[in-house]
Parts: C-alpha cells; sequence; structure tokens
C-alpha cells in the first residue's frame, strides 16, 4: 500500500484523466503530468474484473511492484487492461519498469 501522501484524490485522478499525458502499453494505459507532490493511482474497472476479491489482490500485487521499483516522479494514473489479467506476477513488474523508462525518456 502506497503512503496516504502518495496516494491521488479522486479530483486529481479526474484531472489527469483530461489533462495528463497519455502513455500506452501493453498491460496499462497511463495518464501522466509532471506535478508536484508525487502521487499514483491504480483503476481497474469492473468491467476488465468482475469481483471485487480479483480486483482488490491484483491491485495490491501491482502496487507492490510500484513500490519496488519506485514512484515515477510526478502524478500518475494507471489504468489496467484485460492483457494484464492473463500476466504473470514477472510479465506486470516487466512492463511497470518499461513505462517508466519511456516516463523518465519524456522528462529529459
Amino acid at each position: 500500500m502506497l503512503p496516504k501522501k502518495n496516494r491521488l484524490q479522486r479530483a486529481e485522478i479526474k484531472s489527469l484523466l483530461e489533462k495528463g499525458s497519455r502513455i500506452p502499453s501493453p498491460f496499462f494505459l497511463a495518464f501522466y503530468q509532471n506535478n508536484e507532490p508525487w502521487g499514483a493511482a491504480l483503476v481497474i474497472a469492473k468491467k476488465i474484473l468482475k469481483t471485487s476479491v480479483g480486483r482488490h489482490r491484483l491491485k495490491s500485487q501491482i502496487m507492490g511492484i510500484i513500490e519496488r521499483e519506485g514512484l515515477i516522479p510526478g502524478q500518475i494514473v494507471i489504468l489496467l487492461s484485460k492483457k494484464a489479467l492473463g500476466a504473470g506476477r514477472e510479465e506486470l513488474k516487466v512492463e511497470y519498469k518499461k513505462l517508466k523508462e519511456k516516463i523518465e525518456k519524456m522528462l529529459q
């Protein structure tokens, strides 16, 4: 679980979805903006995974990856695609690293 100071609020998420840069990935669709303070949010739609238990399990796995690999500087909202359901933890980790590298290249 991310520390409370690094979790985005509903209004911040909505703003990022409207104004943020869209970055596609095979398992994720990220919306990014280089704002202070840093923050992250992960969204898994009911359309993708029906049960709340499944959504929470997947969300905790991915948030664990984000915590271990480090936050991306700025604010990011990550939407999960259906392809991520069949992916293993290592595949998700690799895709997050690629996403992080794309954003870091944008910042340079």
